[in-house]
């Protein structure tokens, strides 16, 4: 499975790790509206393709899933959005800083049949998930 990782700032970096741990998947693409940070990004874990704007990143064909790492704010719309253009989506709780968005991602999700990976941000950390 090739992921594009949304959002190159704090949130990044554990995603990132994890990604390079599991051989069978591909950390395909990036994707930051400030392009300086999409680029440092990049270049830290070879990342092939660069954009500055996710809804350019979701028409791309060589992402098959996404994980929003922006601020809370916009990652239910991404998750959203994702869904709608076939995109699988990785969310960490909180989901959204509302709590109907978490009830649109489920139900998106139910009407396009993408599939969601949910990730309880408290145990990523744990033993078994450290990277």
């Amino acid at each position: 499975m090739r992921f594009a990782i949304i959002g190159c700032g704090v949130a990044d970096e554990p995603n990132a790790m994890a990604l390079e741990c599991l051989p069978e998947q591909m950390l395909y693409a990036c994707c930051d509206n400030v392009p300086e940070k999409a680029d440092v990004f990049a270049e830290k874990y070879s990342v092939s393709e660069v954009f500055y704007d996710y809804g350019k990143l979701l028409t791309d064909p060589g992402v098959d899933a996404g994980c929003a790492c922006s601020p809370l704010d916009r990652n239910g719309e991404m998750s959203v959005t994702a869904m709608r253009a076939g995109k699988a989506v990785v969310r960490e709780e909180p989901m959204d800083v509302t709590a109907e968005k978490p009830e649109t991602i489920a139900d998106v999700a139910e009407e396009t049949g993408a599939k969601v990976c949910g990730i309880d941000r408290s145990a990523r950390t744990s033993a078994p998930a450290e990277y």
